[in-house]
């Protein structure tokens, strides 16, 4: 899998604990990657203590909109109610309550799932499945990702 062109050239990689602009290197982008995810952390960690005070200050004032000086802030989340769709249907259909109602709270949804094994099979079975497989594709960009695994040092003796 290639990189998009436009990231092909690299003038260094910033650490963000030093400032330093490091050579592109394995090692370095390994660094960087260590860094910037623990500074990730950190500030994850930072905004949610924030949100935890914004929440007590909320439940302190009784409304979720707190206004500053110069803003205002929402606070949504917290406890909601969820329901067991089919315990739902089969308890409202228990209590009488007509079919066409049931229908109404309990809107039915169908998702489809691809099976690539299945797909493989049938494109290497039939040539009329394989082009109707490759009709129906789709190319959909994924955002590229690296992960870093310290290796263990090992000393030949």
């Amino acid at each position: 899998m290639q990189p998009p062109s436009d990231l092909v050239q690299y003038t260094g990689l910033l650490d963000i604990r030093t400032g330093e602009v490091l050579p592109a290197t394995v090692e370095n982008a390994a660094r960087v990657l260590h860094a910037a995810r623990t500074m990730k952390e950190q500030v994850n960690a930072i905004v949610a203590e924030a949100t935890a005070y914004l929440v007590a200050e909320s439940e302190h004032q009784g409304t979720k909109t707190l206004h500053g000086d110069t803003e205002t802030v929402t606070v949504t989340g917290g406890e909601s109610v969820e329901y067991d769709a089919a315990d739902l249907m089969d308890l409202l259909r228990s209590a009488g309550c007509p079919e066409h109602r049931i229908e109404a709270a309990v809107v039915t949804e169908i998702s489809y799932r691809i099976n690539r094994a299945v797909l493989r099979q049938l494109a290497a079975a039939n040539d009329d499945y394989r082009a109707a497989i490759q009709l129906a594709e789709r190319t959909v960009e994924k955002p590229y990702r690296a992960s870093v695994k310290l290796r263990r040092q090992t000393t030949n003796e």
